[in-house]
């Protein structure tokens, strides 16, 4: 409380009080790291292309993701911080600022935000009910209702922007067909790699196993982010008491 009272410039407030306090937004930042920018952009976009929640597929600018952008009651956005941090740029008196920028490099940020409508559906608009079993739960579950298609199939919305001899290519190669043996094996490679940037690689036959879909965060491959100790040893980070 005396912290708050400090940066705030307010009178003695009891703790009560604030535990009635109401929020009218809770934000969720869960950073997840890869070796570098390009392993996160990669990881961005196959989940562009695979993921949606009961409202559809997210809206993709950039190395950005949203889902339910127009949604009033809650949303998530999955970026590249390494894109982010070189399109608004960091103060250039911030300390350790190269190291920062560094680091931010290999970030994939995922932020869950629950707006006030749906804080008034769940119960939890009240400062005091959001204890941190609390949050965690809310962030599983809400992040649980995001979905990935394991389905080796392509939308068809992405069928139809190939070109139509790469669009035939995956139309044969998904009804089962060999394809290697109906081309050239040059236009074989350059088939292969082309749809490669789609998650498909007609070199194996195709088949379904297993289930189609799942919770996206039972298929987060990267590790959660890990603050480098000289994160701490500059003050730029804290631990929570």
């Amino acid at each position: 409380c005396d912290r708050l009272h400090s940066m705030r410039g307010t009178g003695s407030v009891s703790m009560g009080s604030i535990l009635q306090a109401s929020v009218s937004r809770v934000d969720f930042t869960k950073s997840l790291q890869f070796s570098n920018v390009f392993e996160v952009r990669e990881y961005i976009r196959q989940t562009g292309m695979r993921a949606q929640t009961r409202t559809g597929r997210p809206n993709a600018k950039g190395h950005t993701l949203t889902f339910q952008p127009s949604s009033a009651r809650w949303t998530c956005v999955v970026y590249s911080k390494g894109d982010e941090v070189f399109a608004h740029k960091l103060p250039a008196d911030l300390p350790c600022r190269d190291r920062i920028e560094a680091e931010a490099q290999r970030l994939c940020r995922v932020e869950l935000r629950l707006k006030g409508k749906e804080l008034d559906k769940i119960g939890c608009k009240k400062i005091g009910s959001l204890n941190p079993a609390k949050l965690n739960e809310l962030y599983s579950d809400y992040i649980g209702r995001i979905n990935m298609n394991l389905e080796t199939k392509l939308p068809n919305d992405i069928i139809m922007a190939l070109t139509p001899v790469y669009r035939a290519t995956y139309l044969m190669w998904a009804s089962g067909i060999g394809v290697s043996e109906s081309m050239t094996e040059s236009t074989f490679y350059r088939h292969r790699t082309k749809l490669a940037e789609y998650g498909i690689d007609i070199g194996v036959p195709f088949q379904e196993v297993g289930p189609s879909v799942v919770p996206l965060q039972k298929v987060i491959t990267a590790q959660p982010y890990q603050v480098p100790s000289w994160g701490y040893s500059d003050e730029l980070f804290f631990k929570a008491a």
